[in-house]
């Protein structure tokens, strides 16, 4: 199967603003579904506001639907370089917190019609050797 390049209109009122991610799916009978996608690191200022400020009012705003994902990078551990100013940014959260203010967040959205999945995945790094899983 060939594709061609698809040239598709900016999803938000301002020009710059693209998801992340952008998942166009087709069906055989030239029906497509498109969700977008936006992908934030805990050490974000607006890590835990951005699912309702960009993602909902920017990109699912457009006639392309009401549906979305919002994945949140939860970056913890010892790992980190002591020079790194993210780290102290990022110890503000806590995997289960930013699950916990992002499900509250989702909910709200919900009630006004849009539907925003959120996963949040744990991407710490340790220096040595893995802890034993409990």
């Amino acid at each position: 199967m060939v594709r061609e390049v698809e040239i598709n209109p900016r999803l938000g009122d301002t020009s710059g603003d693209v998801p992340d991610l952008l998942v166009e799916a087709h069906t055989t009978s030239g029906q497509s579904l498109t969700v977008p996608g936006e992908v934030k690191c805990s050490w974000h200022t607006e890590v835990v506001t951005a699912i309702a400020d960009q993602l909902c009012w920017r990109y699912l705003k457009s006639p392309r639907g009401s549906a979305g994902v919002y994945i949140a990078v939860y970056c913890g551990g010892n790992a980190w370089s002591d020079d790194d100013s993210c780290q102290a940014k990022s110890a503000r959260h806590t995997p289960e917190r930013l699950r916990k203010d992002l499900h509250q967040h989702a909910a709200t959205l919900a009630d006004c019609g849009i539907t925003a999945q959120v996963c949040v995945l744990n991407a710490s790094l340790e220096d040595g050797p893995a802890p034993a899983e409990p």
